[in-house]
């Protein structure tokens, strides 16, 4: 089964609805006030309400320097060789996290995080070695660490909360001569796995399939580093310049994942290796992070045509992508179905107008928990969002009633990809069973969920769904509720999370270590199950905290903040302008 994840829609949210104040001081010159107001004071109130303006805008909206290299900065951890192994995923997975990190302040250059930690999590084979019985996950494509991988493992990673750990903890495993290819998941896994504790908490991440040049480089300034993958074929590698292209009319493919990381738009074209007699049309390049060394022939950065054919196009289960939202690891009750995040989309077939999507997924909520956060994976970029909750029957079905449904939050999709969603109010849910819904209505397109389903490739498993959850996916369709499946009528799971918190009671104990066992996969404590009927009345009303909104949680950027700053300074220099205007307009309305 195939799935294509392109998206020739950028990627960005568009351009924060902020009224133009241009348009309104054109009109308001009509007024009989500004008028008679003398054209410096009027000069310089424009001025500085037009760099209010320019301290709102998105730091997307400005035009991106000529060439940016973060190295120079020192806004980059180290490159690492991936050694025999095929794990290019998992190091331009962690690449893109670290420079994520590092860009918005949640750490130094120094940071190193674990790939090492990363098959052990979602291989089938590596869960076979560990012991754990049914075994689940990505089978690669013959089920080692030698064989190559896919983006959305490593994006599953990251989302399901398994990682990342730190390098320091679970170091890399280079192998040697001696060892075969293929063998190492017969011996035993590291023994602080489980233990480890994760060093980040992944929020959101932005599909970037068919972005452009200007786009790939706003999401660089914002989020770090961007992972895609390329053609490293040695015939298309000019070692002397590091470059790297691979024309369209070329028989390529991608055969390597590597990260973006900053760009030069004067790069020479004659630095490239020609093909078939042909140069890229125009200067310029990407910098990009590699792991692929082959053994000292290829360089640990280097630098790849704005016009190669193979980059930011994506693969089934290749989509490229950036970090869009990571923070320090907090203590919080998940409620997820999917165990490795989306490996498939879908979208509601059996409805007539493929437009809107209304879905849900059943968990059982604890006495005492509030939730805070939703998320959700879609490629329905721009589509309108809204999360519900809605009560169950005594069949642990949505009772799908809108006049019972309770609004948690809503807005517009910023990005296709993985997007967690701050409720307007915390969400006091009554103990027991009950739903959480997502109504997706597109623009344009279909409205698509990810989902988890057991995935073949080329008649092979490719991906094994974790089996311990009953039909608890549902779509929502005139008021009723039908079980999410697919042919051959096996259940699917909706990648739709609910987060949330829970008061502690002081006699229990205390709560397990991130990693242990007894916890939810990102390291989080479950739910205890509650003493009550599903269905009952008396878990249908659902009350919200008293209390004004919260910020949206998300990290600012390094962009924003340096962008944010030059407006600040500029407004105080016309705020200074402002004064001196009027104290010359009082002047001079004394002397006459």
């Amino acid at each position: 089964m195939q799935f294509r994840y392109r998206s020739t829609r950028s990627p960005f949210a568009p351009k924060a609805n902020v009224p133009s104040l241009r348009g309104a001081i054109v009109r308001s010159q009509k007024n009989r006030l500004i008028r008679g107001m003398p054209r410096a004071l009027f000069a310089a109130i424009l001025a500085i309400l037009l760099a209010v303006e320019t301290a709102v805008t998105p730091v997307y909206a400005f035009a991106a320097p000529s060439s940016y290299d973060p190295r120079e900065l020192g806004l980059i951890s180290d490159a690492r060789d991936q050694a025999p192994w095929g794990m290019c995923w998992a190091f331009a997975g962690m690449a893109a996290l670290e420079s994520y990190a590092v860009t918005n302040g949640l750490a130094d250059a120094s940071i190193d995080l674990s790939e090492e930690a990363v098959p052990w999590a979602i291989l089938n084979a590596a869960k076979e070695s560990a012991g754990i019985s049914p075994a689940y996950g990505w089978m690669s494509k013959w089920g080692t660490r030698d064989e190559s991988g896919y983006a959305d493992m490593m994006i599953g990673y990251f989302m399901s909360g398994k990682g990342p750990k730190l390098e320091s903890d679970i170091p890399y495993y280079r192998g040697d001569d001696s060892d075969p290819f293929g063998s190492y998941y017969e011996e035993t896994p590291p023994k602080n796995l489980s233990s480890a504790l994760n060093a980040l908490e992944v929020t959101d991440i932005a599909y970037l399939d068919g972005a452009s040049v200007d786009e790939v480089k706003d999401a660089i300034m914002a989020y770090g580093g961007v992972v895609t993958s390329c053609d490293l074929s040695l015939d298309l590698y000019n070692p002397e310049t590091a470059a790297l292209w691979s024309p369209t009319f070329a028989e390529s493919y991608a055969n390597h994942a590597i990260c973006i990381v900053g760009w030069d738009d004067t790069f020479p074209k004659e630095n490239f290796v020609a093909q078939e007699g042909e140069l890229p049309q125009q200067d310029g390049a990407w910098l990009v992070k590699n792991s692929e060394l082959a053994d000292g022939e290829v360089a640990p950065y280097i630098w790849i045509s704005y016009e190669d054919g193979i980059i930011l196009q994506s693969d089934p289960h290749n989509p490229s992508y950036a970090i869009a939202g990571a923070r320090p690891v907090s203590q919080r009750t998940v409620h997820a179905l999917d165990s490795d995040g989306a490996v498939a989309i879908t979208y509601d077939e059996a409805s007539e107008d493929s437009s809107a999507l209304s879905c849900a997924n059943v968990y059982e909520f604890a006495e005492g928990e509030q939730l805070t956060e939703a998320m959700f994976m879609t490629t329905s970029k721009g589509a309108h969002y809204r999360i519900l909750y809605y009560p169950v029957d005594d069949s642990l079905t949505p009772i799908a009633d809108p006049s019972r449904a309770v609004l948690l939050a809503e807005g517009t999709v910023a990005h296709a990809g993985y997007t967690t969603v701050e409720l307007d109010q915390e969400a006091s849910l009554p103990a027991g069973y009950g739903a959480i819904a997502l109504e997706l209505t597109s623009s344009g397109g279909s409205a698509t969920i990810g989902v988890d389903e057991n995935v073949d490739e080329y008649g092979n498993p490719l991906y094994t769904a974790d089996p311990q959850y009953e039909v608890r996916s549902f779509y929502l369709r005139d008021g009723s509720a039908e079980p999410a499946f697919t042919e051959p009528h096996e259940p699917v799971t909706f990648v739709l999370r609910a987060y949330g918190t829970q008061e502690e009671t002081p006699d229990e104990p205390g709560e397990p270590a991130p990693g242990d066992p007894d916890t939810e996969p990102d390291g989080t404590t479950d739910n205890a199950t509650p003493d009550n009927t599903p269905g009952d009345d008396t878990n249908e009303s659902v009350n919200t905290a008293d209390e004004s909104p919260k910020t949206d949680g998300k990290l600012a950027s390094t962009g924003d903040n340096a962008y944010a700053v030059i407006a600040l300074v500029a407004s105080a220099g016309l705020l200074c302008a402002v004064v001196a205007a009027i104290i010359r307009f009082i002047g001079t309305r004394r002397r006459h």
